[in-house]
C-alpha cells in the first residue's frame, strides 16, 4: 500500500535568534532600497520612468489621488463611503498608491517606492520560513534581491507580479508545514496572505 510522503519536517529550534531575525530584515531592506534606487534611477534615466507614466500606472495613480484628496477633504468616513460605492480595479495596487503619496507626497516616484517596501517583506518572509541560518539567509537575500526581473517589480506599476509573490508566499507557508498541524491563528495568517494576493 502506498503511503503519501509526509510534510516537510520542521525543527521546534530556531535557528535565528530574534537578534538575528532583525539584523536579516534590516539587511534585506537596505538591500532591497539600494536595488530599488538603481532600478527608479535607471528607469528614470532611459527606461519607461523617463516618460510620463502610462498603461496601469496612471489608472492606480488617478485613483489613489482622487480618494486620498476626498480623505484631506472630508475625512475618513467619507473615504470609506466611496470605497464602498466605488470599488478599486485592484486594491493591492490602489491601496499601494494611495499611502505611496500619502507617505511621501504627490511624487511621481511615491507608488514604486512601495512596490519596493512589498518586495523586501516578500524576501524577508520567505527567508523566515526557509529557516536558513543568518549567514546562508543573507547571501539567498542578495541572490533574490539583484535578480534582473526585480527591476520590473519595482518599475511597473499594476498587481500581477505582486500579486504573484504573495500568493506564492501563502502557497510556501502551506507546502513548508503540516497544514494539520497549524494552529488557527497560522491558518488565519495564511489565508489572510492568500486573499491579498487574490484581490
Amino acid at each position: 500500500m502506498l503511503s503519501l510522503p509526509s510534510a516537510i519536517p520542521t525543527t521546534t529550534t530556531p535557528v535565528m535568534t530574534r537578534d538575528e531575525h532583525r539584523i536579516l530584515l534590516g539587511t534585506v531592506l537596505v538591500l532591497v532600497m539600494l536595488r530599488g534606487a538603481f532600478a527608479l534611477t535607471g528607469s528614470s534615466l532611459s527606461g519607461r520612468l523617463s516618460v510620463p507614466p502610462s498603461y496601469d500606472d496612471v489608472t492606480y495613480f488617478v485613483d489613489a489621488l482622487r480618494r486620498l484628496r476626498l480623505l484631506y477633504d472630508q475625512g475618513f468616513f467619507a473615504l470609506l463611503m466611496d470605497l464602498l460605492q466605488q470599488t478599486t480595479h485592484s486594491p493591492l495596487s490602489f491601496f499601494l498608491a494611495f499611502f505611496g503619496f500619502g507617505l511621501l507626497g504627490v511624487r511621481e516616484v511615491a507608488p514604486y517606492v512601495m512596490n519596493a517596501c512589498v518586495l523586501s517583506l516578500w524576501v524577508w518572509m520567505m527567508l523566515r520560513l526557509a529557516g536558513a541560518p543568518l549567514a546562508d539567509a543573507i547571501v539567498i537575500a542578495a541572490i533574490l534581491i539583484l535578480l534582473p526581473y526585480n527591476d520590473w517589480i519595482i518599475t511597473f506599476f499594476h498587481p500581477d507580479a505582486l500579486a504573484g509573490l504573495i500568493v506564492a508566499l501563502a502557497c510556501s507557508m502551506v507546502l513548508m508545514r503540516d497544514p494539520f498541524a497549524m494552529g488557527v491563528r497560522s491558518l488565519m495568517v495564511c489565508g489572510l496572505t492568500a486573499g491579498l494576493g487574490l484581490i
